[in-house]
């Protein structure tokens, strides 16, 4: 239990760190930038980002999940991700010009093959990486990416300053992978080889193509919505889709890459141990609800002034967008949590099935909501999220002890508390006109109440506990 302390204070630490410091930074960066500029790179990313599934591959993973550091399995990963990552660049370097002819953007096809080019360094993170984390090294990953995160920050707000507009944010990205590429290496100081072993890869293969369906299936389709909303409605529209969904993954997406880097390995060792594992688990889930639900309800009282004072006003368009996303979002990242379970118990099976059916659904009511315009497609986006939830504990159901309804009997608490402490706070601060003094007292009340709620609900459960004793 000492290393999954350790692991959480050092990742927590730099997720915490690292988004801060990209959203102060991205902040700058967006005051100099268009949402034009955003969905231009927006619509880039939308390859890579697809890309970057395969090179993976889930291959790290399943080095992870088998808790060992066979030199056979971590050439045979290294050789087969770079491998991949070759094949994605020369085939986007060549299909780029097509690219850029059917967006009718000019300059894409240069931006689509100079920012492919992070494939290549991404390829040689993975295994060093999964080393590291099978070894709960957490503190050298967390040096390496909050060094890259910082330095290449200040490089795209620099060049964004100086007027580079979209290529400040394609710098910035091959800047940080590079950085990450180098550091992570140096860290982990494992040397590869070109070697490649057919049994090696066969017995990773069993545990990751599942994986390679599941996060491909859902990278597809997510990139793919990216895709349909800057070609059937605008790239403005996307800048704004891309802007909300990047400010409100921030609590869910710093948490679970926590919980990911960290919980994934140490489950992993605890499978053969039912109560440790159990309670571990339970512990996570209790953590996160008292946790994530007043930071998303806080964001949607406090939205408005939010993005008045750091965006400006040719941002305001975005306000409606971060709320809807972020009521979507309140126990989105538990579901994340019960996926680690699946795939540190092996059941990538279950997890790819699970995975399926939330894709399914959200492709479905966008497409749906597409007729009805762009904040239909909004609202259909946060119903699916919301949804992702009780569609994995549905999935995991026949596997997991502790199921959906002792999850929802030991959060729902912490979930209603949340709410009335935001709606108080959102009240008390209405008649306030200064956005600064509005996010102020909006905050500090709905704290103070939500720490009150929490003492309140301290007190009655050990009352029961003492009425049943």
């Amino acid at each position: 239990m000492s290393n999954i302390k350790k692991g959480i204070i050092w990742t927590s630490g730099e997720k915490l760190f690292t988004q801060l410091v990209q959203f102060i930074l991205g902040i700058i960066i967006a005051r100099i930038i268009s949402p034009q500029e955003y969905g231009v790179l927006g619509i880039v990313m939308v390859f890579i980002n697809v890309a970057e599934v395969f090179v993976d591959s889930g291959m790290g993973s399943a080095l992870i999940y088998r808790n060992n550091l066979d030199k056979k399995d971590t050439q045979t990963t290294f050789c087969f991700n770079l491998m991949v990552s070759l094949v994605f660049y020369i085939f986007l370097f060549v299909a780029s010009p097509f690219i850029e002819e059917f967006f009718k953007l000019n300059g894409l096809a240069v931006f689509l093959r100079v920012a492919s080019l992070v494939l290549l360094f991404n390829s040689f993170v993975i295994v060093p990486t999964s080393i590291l984390k099978v070894k709960q090294n957490f503190k050298a990953i967390s040096l390496a990416n909050i060094t890259s995160t910082v330095l290449s920050g200040i490089l795209g707000v620099i060049m964004a300053y100086r007027g580079y507009g979209v290529w400040a944010l394609i710098y910035q990205l091959l800047t940080r992978s590079i950085l990450s590429m180098f550091l992570i290496n140096i860290q982990c100081r494992w040397l590869p080889h070109f070697s490649f072993y057919k049994d090696s890869f066969k017995g990773l293969w069993k545990y990751s193509a599942n994986l390679l369906t599941l996060h491909s299936l859902t990278r597809i389709i997510e990139e793919g919505l990216a895709f349909i909303i800057g070609k059937s409605l605008t790239p403005y529209n996307l800048g704004l889709f891309t802007r909300g969904v990047q400010f409100s993954s921030l609590p869910n997406s710093t948490i679970s890459s926590v919980l990911s880097t960290v919980m994934f390995p140490a489950l992993s060792s605890y499978r053969q141990d039912e109560k440790l594992f159990y309670n571990t688990y339970r512990k996570t889930i209790i953590v996160q609800s008292i946790l994530i639900p007043p930071i998303y309800i806080g964001l949607v009282i406090v939205s408005e002034p939010l993005i008045y004072l750091l965006l400006g006003e040719k941002w305001m368009d975005v306000v409606p967008v971060l709320q809807i996303f972020c009521l979507g979002k309140i126990i989105f990242t538990l579901a994340n949590t019960t996926e680690n379970v699946l795939y540190s118990l092996g059941y990538s099976n279950i997890a790819l099935k699970q995975q399926m059916y939330k894709m399914f659904i959200k492709l479905l009511l966008i497409l749906l909501a597409l007729k009805w315009g762009f904040m239909a497609v909004v609202i259909a986006n946060a119903v699916a999220d919301f949804t992702a939830y009780f569609i994995t504990n549905y999935c995991a159901r026949k596997i997991l002890s502790y199921t959906m309804y002792k999850q929802l009997n030991d959060i729902y608490l912490f979930i209603f508390s949340a709410i009335l402490a935001g709606g108080c706070g959102y009240l008390l601060s209405y008649s306030f006109s200064n956005p600064f003094l509005k996010i102020l007292i909006a905050m500090v009340i709905s704290i103070l109440i939500y720490i009150g709620l929490l003492f309140t609900i301290k007190r009655l459960q050990y009352t029961s506990l003492k009425i049943i004793g």
